[in-house]
């Protein structure tokens, strides 16, 4: 990520916690961007964003969450739930669109939970090769 700002990425249980430090703007919402949607490609069972030690220089930055959050929308759906934003960020965040797609809770806790409870319970299977699949698949 740039030097404006950093991010820890931590899998507890279903949930991934991405807790974001540093400033956000223009600039640094690129590799913002690039994180959250890396965090998605593991395909978590949800996904909450802590912003207690993010501090927003540009309220247009704010449009990456609405971005992630279309992101995560996609097949296989992944909650994100935002939590924990400044008071000058959660105003910003009420007066965007983003909002709309992406919900806001105050602490950690009451995110992990929201995000919980819409998660869709996932099968994951890791299947083994087989010789000749291939051919017999042409076949079909």
């Amino acid at each position: 990520m740039s030097t404006g700002i950093s991010c820890e990425v931590r899998d507890e249980a279903a949930v991934t916690v991405v807790r974001l430090a540093g400033e956000l703007d223009l600039s640094t919402m690129r590799s913002l961007h690039t994180v959250l949607d890396h965090c998605l490609t593991a395909q978590p069972d949800a996904l909450v964003v802590d912003l207690s030690r993010l501090a927003v220089t540009d309220p247009l930055a704010l449009s990456v969450f609405a971005a992630a959050a279309r992101r995560a929308a996609d097949w296989p759906a992944v909650p994100m739930v935002l939590c924990s934003p400044p008071p000058e960020t959660a105003t910003w965040l009420a007066e965007t669109t983003a909002c709309r797609v992406v919900p806001v809770r105050q602490d950690c806790a009451e995110a992990t939970a929201v995000a919980n409870a819409a998660a869709a319970p996932r099968l994951r299977a890791r299947l083994e090769p087989v010789a000749g699949a291939c051919r017999r698949a042409r076949s079909w």
